[in-house]
């Protein structure tokens, strides 16, 4: 299996992911900006009189639906970019990985055999038999578009990779978060910009309450709790029916708020980390994107990079009980403790403790003698100072790692210059006598 071919797919993937969702806020936030200003000078300007100025009034009108279908518009791509992301990785797959490559091709024979039952000819006919292998695989991933619907995702793309239960739904919530993802797109692609009864069944009767899913009703009200289905105050104040969002003389909108687009983000990274991680059994992308996702975290002052990391992290860890982590990633997991541990005291009263995971890696890289991670531990422990003296000790480090997460807390002290210039020196090479 050629793992440079997985790592440039997966590292297109991620890049359009975050640049997009860069884009989404930077551009969301400037729109809301133009629209409170407007509306500030539309009441200013009305002054008490009974008659607005109609072009101000349309002008701001355009501005809001703008804005609205601008956000539909992204959340659309983002699943577009989530699609494209996936299948690339499972053709990738099944080119490189003979045992993908046989889930696949017995798939595809039972697709061709329901093509039979519904009268159309057989794919493996006596050409296809005498076809070359290449040939055959080109056949393949001619009809790979059906194959993979033959069997809905994401069970097709669990039994493509071999992934357990236990595995796969560690998240029970996220069968259900992953279909109603995709009943909105549809809904926004296909039928329009208001809840209907088909999005609504296809919501609730998409995933059942069992032992790997959680109740759908319980994920109901949690969505409407948090205002994932719509900020209408009627709508959301105690209700737990979905029918409510259709059952209306004014029908409700779909909105794509931060907090839904967050959520949705979230669970795409989750769902195509998951795929990836078992196609290559590399934290390769893993210890890129954690690093990337935090420092977009604070540019964007959006916590929830933060805890997707530590939920991406959390679930490579588990799945291979830390056998292909490595010390960087490590790095990125005690980073995200540290950051989280930062949100958590912002928002609320709790203190928290480090957990058995945390602690072991950090005594982990107590007994190291890199420069670099006593740099890592006494940022960690919050020792400031002491990052910067040991960043001192430091020598041949990338000039651009002035940009790593690692010296977010200590790039404005005032000493940092010099001891990222002594850092980034050349390494000094020993003369054998």
């Amino acid at each position: 299996m050629e793992k440079e071919k997985f790592n440039k797919l997966g590292y297109h993937f991620c890049n359009e992911m975050i640049a997009l969702a860069h884009d989404f806020f930077e551009i969301a936030n400037q729109k809301i900006d133009s629209i409170i200003k407007k509306t500030d000078s539309l009441k200013k300007n009305n002054d008490g009189s009974k008659f607005v100025n109609y072009h101000e009034l349309k002008n701001l009108s355009d501005d809001n639906l703008k804005h609205h279908l601008f956000r539909i518009a992204m959340f659309n791509y983002m699943n577009s970019i989530f699609e494209r992301g996936v299948n690339d990785l499972l053709k990738l797959s099944i080119r490189e990985d003979d045992d993908v490559k046989a889930r696949f091709i017995e798939k595809f024979i039972d697709y061709d055999h329901h093509r039979i039952k519904n009268g159309q000819t057989s794919i493996r006919n006596t050409k296809f038999e005498l076809m070359s292998q290449s040939d055959r695989d080109l056949i393949y991933l001619k009809f790979f578009k059906e194959v993979c619907e033959f069997m809905p995702p994401p069970l097709n793309w669990k039994f493509f990779y071999e992934i357990s239960d236990q595995r796969m739904w560690r998240d029970k919530n996220l069968r259900f978060d992953f279909n109603e993802i995709k009943s909105r797109r549809n809904l926004l692609t296909h039928r329009g910009t208001h809840f209907d009864e088909e999005y609504a069944e296809r919501v609730i009767y998409g995933a059942t309450k069992s032992k790997n899913f959680t109740d759908p009703q319980e994920r109901i009200e949690f969505f409407f709790k948090r205002k994932l289905f719509t900020h209408h105050p009627k709508i959301t104040k105690e209700n737990n029916n979905l029918y409510t969002l259709i059952n209306q003389e004014n029908p409700i909108p779909v909105i794509i708020n931060n907090s839904y687009f967050n959520h949705s983000f979230s669970v795409l990274m989750n769902l195509y980390f998951k795929l990836w991680n078992h196609a290559t059994k590399s934290d390769h992308l893993l210890v890129q994107t954690s690093h990337d996702l935090l420092v977009s975290s604070r540019k964007l002052s959006n916590p929830t990079y933060v805890f997707l990391v530590l939920d991406l992290l959390n679930d490579f860890n588990k799945d291979f009980d830390g056998q292909f982590s490595s010390d960087y990633l490590k790095a990125n997991h005690l980073l995200a403790f540290r950051e989280m541990r930062f949100i958590v005291s912002k928002f609320t009263d709790k203190t928290l403790r480090r957990n058995k995971l945390e602690q072991e890696f950090l005594d982990y890289f107590k007994i190291s003698k890199e420069p670099i991670y006593k740099v890592l531990v006494s940022v960690v422990e919050n020792d400031l100072d002491g990052a910067i003296s040991n960043l001192l000790l430091c020598r041949g480090l990338p000039k651009s790692g002035k940009n790593w997460f690692l010296f977010s807390d200590i790039y404005e002290n005032p000493r940092f210059e010099d001891a990222f210039q002594v850092a980034t020196s050349p390494l000094k090479r020993v003369r054998k006598k």
